[in-house]
């Protein structure tokens, strides 16, 4: 479900990078859910509102603040969170109050599952091995610095420290899917095909415009 806005410039001085703590939930959950709602395909297909997004990034943001293996990028005069990636062990439990989300994310559940569980099946995978980055984003006034590639780049030291064997993502924009294989140099695993996807029995996704795709993929470290 990755998603950002991204630069190739370097980020600058003034931003501090570092691991997500309760003091940087607010400011995570705002900074996600204003990337989401302005940028994600299916989340502006699907309508869904700002407070509707709030709502469920702050129950993935809670469980990331437990989980210790998510990132974000702050000012460090202001102190104001510009940047979070929402990263989490692959093999997890959803967080606890996930029954209390809006009905519009159902179809974007079911696509994700869809394009997982053809992994899983596929490859065992234990708890620990696989780093998953799940939601990423930083404020589209801070566009031109390079700050998702500092995020990435602090995520991936940070799952290595913690021993996973790599790190997995759904790609859902064609702007993620291009940066984190040409430039990170994550291998695509599979896709599934906004037009072809079926929620109960209906093409949710068919009028997505400007990416025909989501995709799976994955980097394994050389520890």
């Amino acid at each position: 479900m990755l998603n950002a806005v991204y630069s190739s410039a370097p980020a600058q001085g003034t931003i501090t990078f570092s691991v997500l703590t309760k003091d940087d939930v607010e400011g995570a959950v705002d900074c996600i859910a204003s990337t989401f709602t302005y940028g994600e395909p299916m989340t502006k297909l699907l309508g869904i509102s700002k407070k509707e997004f709030d709502h469920f990034a702050k129950l993935f943001v809670n469980k990331a603040v437990t989980d210790g293996l998510s990132v974000v990028a702050k000012d460090s005069v202001s102190g104001e969170v510009i940047g979070c990636l929402v990263c989490e062990d692959f093999i997890t439990e959803l967080p606890e109050g996930i029954e209390t989300i809006s009905e519009k994310f159902f179809p974007i559940f079911g696509l994700l599952e869809e394009l997982t569980n053809k992994f899983k099946s596929q490859n065992v995978v234990e708890q620990g091995e696989l780093y998953h980055l799940f939601m990423g984003g930083v404020r589209k006034e801070f566009a031109g610095k390079g700050i998702i590639d500092e995020l990435t780049l602090e995520a991936e030291k940070l799952a290595q420290s913690k021993n996973f064997k790599g790190a997995i993502g759904e790609a859902t924009g064609p702007i993620s899917q291009h940066v984190y294989v040409n430039r990170f140099g994550y291998q695509p695993l599979d896709i599934v095909e906004y037009k072809d996807f079926l929620f109960e029995d209906t093409p949710v996704f068919a009028d997505i415009q400007d990416c025909e795709k989501c995709q799976l993929i994955i980097k394994y470290f050389n520890n």
